[in-house]
C-alpha cells in the first residue's frame, strides 16, 4: 500500500476570493492533496446515498402512519446510536486504521439496504422493520463518522482543518440537494426498493472510489491501553479546556432543543403545506442549497478564520430563530426560502463546532473527540420524541416553537457562563500543552505501519 507523500502547500492567498470560485476552490489547502481528494470524492457517492434512504424511509412513515409521533420516533431511532455508541466508536477510530473502519461499515451499509429493499418488494414491510433498519443504519454510520472525518483531518493537518471539515460539509451538502431530489422524484414513479437497491451500489461505489488509499499514522500506545481508560481519557482531555466544554454545550443545546424543525418536516410537508413526494423532497434540499455557498466561502477562507467561537454561537441563534420562522409559515414558497436560510446558517454552525474539536485537539485524540460529538448529537433523539408527543398533544406549530425558544434561552445562558467563546481562535486554552498538539501536528503526515 502506498504511503503518503508530503505535498507542500502554501497558505490561502488574501486575494484568493477576488479570483473567482474556481481559483479560490484550487487555492484550498486540503484539495492539494491526492488522497484527501480521493475520499473526498467517495463521499459525495456515499452522503447522496445516504440522505436518499432517510427520505425515502420519513415517507414511507408518514404514508403508513400519518402520525406526528411516529416520525418522531424515526429520527429517535436513526440518532440513538450516536447517543449510546458514539464515544465507543470514536475510540474505535483511534485504535483501528481508519480506512478499514470506513470499508466496514461502507459494506455493512449495502448489505442492510439491499434486504430493505427484499422486504419491500415481498410486501412484507412492517413499520418495526423501519425502525430496526433505521436503527442499524444509524450505528453504522455512528461507527463511519468519526472514522472518515479523522482521516480527512489527517491527510490536511491541523491548519487546515476548517478547510477541510468544510469541504466535508460541502461533499454532505450536494449529498443532500442530489439524495433528496432523487428520491422524492423516483418515489413517484417507482416503487421504494428499487430506492433501496440504487442506494446500496452508491455504498459500493463509494467503496471502490477508496480503494489503495495510503493509511496514516496511528500511535501505537492508544492500542496497548484499556479500552475503558482510552474512553474516559478523552473525558478527561475535554474537562480540562473550558472552550471545549462551552462547544459541548453548544452542540448539545443545539440537538436537544434546536432541530426540530428537521424532525417534523415529513408532517408539516404533507398536513400543513400539502405537498407530495416531489415537493418534500425539494423542500429537504433547500438547506443544501443555503449551504453551498456557507461552505465554499469557509472552505476558502479556512485559515484567516479568527473566531470560530463567535461564529458558532451566532448561528446557533440565527437557527432558533429560523425555526420558529418555519412553524409559523403556511405557505410552500415562505418554507422552502426558510429552509434555504437554515442551511447557509447550518452551514456555519456544523462547520465551526466540528473545527473547534478538530482544533483543540491533537490527532491522537481525534477520533475519541469526535465520539464526544456524536454522544453530544445523540440528544437529538430525545428531541426528536419530544417534539413528536407535543405535537401529537398540541400542534405541530406550538411544539416547534416551544423547543426553539428554549434553546435561544440556553444558548444565552452560555453566552454569559463562557466568555471564552468570545476570544479569537487562536487564544482558546487547549486541554493540554501546546507543545503536545504541536508534536501530534509534525506526526500527521508520516505512514502508518502495517
Amino acid at each position: 500500500m502506498a504511503n503518503i507523500t508530503q505535498i507542500p502547500v502554501s497558505p490561502v492567498r488574501a486575494s484568493a476570493l477576488s479570483r473567482g470560485p474556481l481559483a479560490s476552490l484550487a487555492s484550498i489547502r486540503p484539495l492539494r492533496h491526492p488522497a484527501f481528494l480521493r475520499i473526498w470524492f467517495s463521499s459525495i457517492f456515499t452522503y447522496p446515498a445516504r440522505v436518499a434512504e432517510v427520505t425515502t424511509l420519513a415517507w414511507l412513515v408518514v404514508e403508513r402512519t400519518d402520525s406526528p409521533f411516529a416520525v418522531g420516533l424515526l429520527s429517535f431511532f436513526r440518532f440513538t446510536p450516536f447517543l449510546i455508541a458514539g464515544p465507543v466508536m470514536g475510540v474505535v477510530a483511534d485504535r483501528i486504521p481508519r480506512l478499514r473502519v470506513v470499508r466496514i461499515s461502507q459494506s455493512s451499509l449495502a448489505i442492510l439496504t439491499l434486504a430493505m429493499a427484499a422486504l419491500v418488494f415481498s410486501g412484507r414491510l412492517e413499520l418495526w422493520h423501519i425502525f430496526a433498519y433505521t436503527s442499524l443504519s444509524g450505528l453504522l454510520w455512528t461507527i463511519e463518522v468519526p472514522a472518515r472525518r479523522t482521516y480527512l483531518i489527517g491527510v490536511a493537518g491541523r491548519r487546515g482543518a476548517t478547510s477541510a471539515v468544510s469541504l466535508d460539509m460541502l461533499a454532505w451538502t450536494i449529498g443532500t440537494l442530489a439524495g433528496s431530489n432523487l428520491a422524492g422524484i423516483v418515489l413517484r414513479f417507482v416503487d421504494a426498493g428499487y430506492v433501496f437497491v440504487a442506494v446500496s451500489s452508491q455504498y459500493l461505489l463509494s467503496m471502490w472510489l477508496m480503494r489503495r488509499l495510503p493509511r496514516l499514522w496511528r500511535t501505537r500506545q492508544s492500542a496497548r491501553e484499556p479500552f475503558t481508560r482510552s474512553l474516559f481519557e478523552a473525558v478527561r482531555y475535554a474537562r480540562q479546556s473550558r472552550a471545549l466544554i462551552a462547544v459541548i454545550a453548544v452542540v448539545a443545546v443545539q440537538n436537544l432543543f434546536g432541530f426540530t424543525h428537521e424532525a417534523l418536516a415529513p408532517v408539516f410537508a404533507k398536513d400543513v403545506l400539502g405537498t407530495g413526494p416531489a415537493l418534500f423532497g425539494l423542500l429537504l434540499s433547500a438547506p443544501a442549497i443555503g449551504s453551498i455557498v456557507t461552505t465554499v466561502m469557509i472552505s476558502a477562507a479556512g485559515p484567516r478564520l479568527r473566531y470560530h467561537g463567535r461564529l458558532l454561537l451566532a448561528a446557533s441563534a440565527l437557527l432558533g430563530g429560523l425555526g420558529i420562522a418555519f412553524a409559523f409559515s403556511r405557505w410552500y414558497a415562505v418554507s422552502f426560502g426558510v429552509f434555504l436560510m437554515i442551511g447557509v446558517v447550518g452551514g456555519a454552525f456544523s462547520v465551526m463546532h466540528s473545527s473547534l474539536y478538530l482544533i483543540l485537539t491533537p490527532d491522537t485524540m481525534r477520533g475519541r473527540m469526535l465520539g464526544l460529538q456524536a454522544f453530544v448529537i445523540g440528544a437529538y433523539p430525545i428531541s426528536s420524541l419530544v417534539v413528536g408527543a407535543i405535537a401529537a398533544a398540541l400542534t405541530p406549530t406550538l411544539a416547534v416553537t416551544i423547543m426553539a425558544t428554549a434553546c435561544l434561552v440556553a444558548l444565552g445562558v452560555i453566552f454569559l457562563a463562557f466568555p471564552e467563546m468570545r476570544l479569537p481562535t487562536d487564544s482558546l486554552p487547549r486541554g493540554r500543552s501546546a507543545a503536545l498538539a504541536d508534536s501530534e501536528l509534525r506526526r500527521e503526515t508520516r505512514p502508518e505501519p502495517r
